[in-house]
């Protein structure tokens, strides 16, 4: 009996302590949001558009956050001190009052992880399952294809990054994944379209550097890629075709000045290739998770075709 209640404390305390561990783990992701909701705010009601680079939260522990943003400024000699922009302090909403000034103020929280309103791989629409995968951080599970680089020793300045663009018109926008990969062999974006309640990975487009562009034509409505290396600047023409990313080589430029010819068509359409060569088309803008997190989750659905 001694021993029986012995094992049920030890499994209520494990129980417990997970209970804890998890309640912490939202927590720290909730005061990491908060501090960039506190940023974007500072910024957007600051004359200059300045944002202060730190930013600290402390959990009150009665339902209430401190923010304290700032810049560590260097005074030279090896000397520094904290140049405070403001004191924040707000429920996790985002609502609460400026505490250097007393006024009010509202935090924009929308577009910061929530909790999913789907089971795994059952999702009503399309921008929910993109939700998911883009701010709830699904891309870190991602196991087709498996590679999404995090680690900031590898990456430099690159940074994982995202766009929605509708690549056959149907109605249903693809999300196009910049991998995050500085390495140019490595480096990709991974496409996903919506189908049957789920996200399915359809294939790849472009790499670091490449410019993406696009015409808004219903006859040629896929994403044209310019990229060069070694002396030669090639075009690209991707579409989706059968369910999968089609690949299509355009043309290829050749800048040494002694090339004969300096310009070589690789494709058999005519039309295509002459809209390569016409460069009135509209870019492809790619956008981190703070960005995203910035704009909006519904902004940022609409910045693509």
């Amino acid at each position: 009996m001694k021993k029986a209640m012995k094992y049920s404390l030890i499994f209520l305390f494990s129980i417990a302590s997970l209970a804890i561990s998890t309640a912490s783990l939202v927590s720290a992701g909730l005061q990491e949001d908060l501090c960039i909701a506190a940023q974007n705010y500072y910024q957007e009601h600051s004359e200059s558009r300045y944002r202060p680079p730190a930013a600290d939260c402390t959990d009150n522990g009665d339902g209430t956050y401190t923010i304290h943003l700032y810049e560590i400024v260097d005074d030279g000699s090896g000397f520094s001190h904290t140049a405070t922009s403001a004191w924040y302090k707000v429920d996790q909403n985002g609502s609460g009052k400026d505490n250097l000034f007393g006024d009010p103020i509202q935090l924009n929280m929308t577009g910061f992880s929530q909790p999913s309103a789907a089971g795994a791989g059952q999702y009503s629409s399309w921008s929910d399952a993109y939700f998911d995968f883009v701010l709830n951080g699904n891309y870190l599970r991602e196991t087709d294809p498996a590679f999404f680089d995090t680690d900031p020793s590898f990456s430099y300045d690159t940074e994982i990054s995202f766009a929605i663009f509708d690549m056959d018109l149907n109605g249903t926008p693809e999300l196009i994944a910049f991998n995050g990969c500085d390495y140019m062999a490595d480096s990709t974006c991974y496409v996903y379209t919506f189908h049957g309640g789920s996200m399915e990975y359809i294939g790849s487009v472009g790499f670091r550097d490449c410019t993406m562009t696009y015409y808004r034509d219903a006859t040629y409505p896929g994403l044209f890629c310019r990229s060069g290396n070694m002396g030669y600047l090639m075009t690209v023409y991707y579409t989706v075709q059968n369910g999968r990313i089609h690949t299509e080589n355009v043309l290829t430029e050749n800048n040494n000045p002694d090339a004969d010819p300096p310009l070589t068509r690789d494709t058999q359409d005519e039309v295509l290739y002459n809209k390569a060569l016409n460069e009135a088309r509209e870019t492809l803008t790619m956008y981190t998770i703070p960005q995203i997190q910035y704009m909006g989750w519904n902004e940022f659905t609409r910045t693509g075709r």
